[in-house]
């Protein structure tokens, strides 16, 4: 969801939605000379690993689709961003300036976030679900492992998330 201040012309921010699986809330705003600050939930490229080789997912990914069992929504695997639902909400990936924003599955099994790349979703008034949203895409996310029909992403804290392809 993208807001903006009119007290600054050049002031935009992008508030994310707080996702209680994930306790996401974020605010990226720039203004005047274009420099951004990133709020504290979220880490720059810097902060953890990054992979210069890598400016675009493994082909076996791009434009498939993928759920975890047991959750609601999915996650869309596109050649620079990742996107879906949390099963009411749309997400996807955007920087401070308004521009898509880079997540990238390299070749060498490492996920590549871009230095400003911060999750935005929609705010739609939902019906609580009986199961909670997918693990929305995020900074911890390090690296996976494809498998068949099965994706494992490791994130930085070590934890492993499973998906398997959505076939519909």
């Amino acid at each position: 969801m993208v807001l903006f201040d009119h007290t600054c012309t050049s002031l935009k921010r992008f508030t994310l939605a707080v996702i209680p699986a994930l306790s996401i809330v974020a605010l990226i705003s720039a203004c005047g000379n274009g420099a951004a600050t990133v709020g504290s939930s979220l880490q720059s490229a810097s902060d953890h690993h990054t992979d210069a080789t890598a400016n675009t997912t493994i082909p076996a990914l791009v434009g498939t689709e993928w759920v975890q069992e047991g959750h609601f929504g999915y996650l869309r695997i596109e050649a620079d961003n990742v996107g879906g639902s949390d099963g009411c909400n749309s997400f996807g990936g955007m920087d401070p300036s308004g521009q898509q924003g880079t997540f990238v599955f390299g070749a060498n099994g490492l996920i590549s976030v871009g230095k400003t790349w911060a999750l935005v979703t929609t705010l739609r008034a939902c019906f609580p679900e009986p199961h909670p949203a997918i693990e929305l895409p995020n900074h911890e996310w390090r690296s996976y492992v494809l498998s068949g029909q099965n994706l494992t992403i490791e994130t930085t804290a070590g934890v492993s998330l499973r998906f398997t392809r959505r076939t519909n």
